[in-house]
């Protein structure tokens, strides 16, 4: 059921960010797009990280058919291969810089708050590094839903045509 949730959350976290990206643009449009690109490669190696995850979550489970020792032999090896580790690690780290850019564009933009703008990345962060702990995954995933849910709720109030780019990002 998580795994269902991340992939319906990555479909809605991709126009998220190209849309606050449009709205940073018409003032601070380096910031809009570094942040929007740094954002967008960084989350193919959170969808990296989620998906060995994902493959941990089979490797336990009896009725895959699947031999779950040497599965989870084949998970651990790759998680301590440093070949593979390193630039999944690297193109994630991606991610949260980009919405650090992104926040201070949209902070400096007027559209949010710093506080709430900074909460994108601390969210993913937090998201990505408590996937262990419940409490602190639900923490997370409420500062992400604060961040881009408020931007989201004012640009659905503003009159038509306010708070959105005059072109193309």
């Amino acid at each position: 059921m998580a795994h269902t949730l991340f992939f319906l959350s990555a479909t809605l976290f991709v126009p998220a960010v190209v849309g606050l990206a449009r709205l940073v643009h018409p003032t601070h449009p380096k910031a809009a797009f570094w942040g929007c690109i740094l954002s967008l490669m960084g989350f193919f190696g959170y969808g990296a990280l989620d998906g060995i995850d994902y493959m941990t979550w089979v490797a336990g489970k009896a009725d895959t058919g699947l031999n779950p020792v040497a599965m989870q032999a084949f998970i651990d090896e790759a998680l301590h291969t440093k070949a593979v580790l390193i630039p999944v690690l690297l193109v994630f780290t991606l991610l949260p810089i980009g919405l650090v850019v992104l926040a201070v564009g949209v902070h400096r933009a007027g559209i949010a708050p710093g506080w709430l703008a900074a909460l994108m990345a601390l969210g993913m962060v937090g998201v990505a590094a408590t996937l262990q702990y419940p409490v602190l995954l639900v923490v997370s995933a409420l500062a992400l839903l604060a961040s881009f849910g408020t931007v989201g709720v004012k640009l659905l109030r503003a009159p038509s045509g306010e708070g959105s780019a005059a072109g193309p990002v």
